[in-house]
């Protein structure tokens, strides 16, 4: 029996926002609520320990290369045991700082895929919100053409 090859479906590709659109999107307002404020201080405080965290890590590695070209000059036992000892200090300053960077990205990515889920939370009320009060102007303006209607009130007795 012959396999039959199923058709692949062909999703769209939505197009995501740019961070910079999401955050003035966020702090256009901001005022809504407080978690927006939240989430951009959030994102602010990841980038800057991240930056901060890279430039750690660059003056971190070049500390490793001088000590590695200590090392090489050493010629007495004693010295080459000091330059050994910094070597290792700076590669374990190294993994450290590169862990601490590894969790401050992740920390953006969260805060950044909460900044984007709040974006589109909004986007989607304030069209909902378009619709309800289209469909309730549309309404007002039919009511307003036709005549008003009155009821008449049946005597008693």
């Amino acid at each position: 029996m012959a396999i039959k090859k199923r058709a692949t479906k062909k999703r769209a590709i939505k197009k995501q926002p740019s961070m910079a659109e999401v955050i003035e999107t966020l702090q256009s307002t901001i005022k809504l609520s407080t978690v927006n404020k939240e989430v951009l201080s959030r994102l602010n405080r990841s980038e800057k320990s991240e930056t901060r965290l890279g430039k750690q890590l660059l003056s971190a590695s070049e500390q490793l290369e001088k000590a590695k070209n200590a090392q090489a000059k050493a010629s007495t036992p004693k010295m080459k045991a000091t330059t050994r000892e910094r070597v290792n200090k700076a590669r374990d300053r190294i993994k450290a700082l590169s862990a601490e960077k590894r969790e401050a990205s992740q920390a953006r990515t969260k805060a950044e895929r909460l900044a984007r889920t709040l974006t589109n939370a909004y986007a989607k009320e304030t069209t909902k919100f378009h619709k309800a009060y289209i469909k309730a102007a549309t309404a007002a303006l039919k009511a307003s053409d036709q005549p008003a209607r009155r009821r008449r009130r049946l005597k008693a007795g």
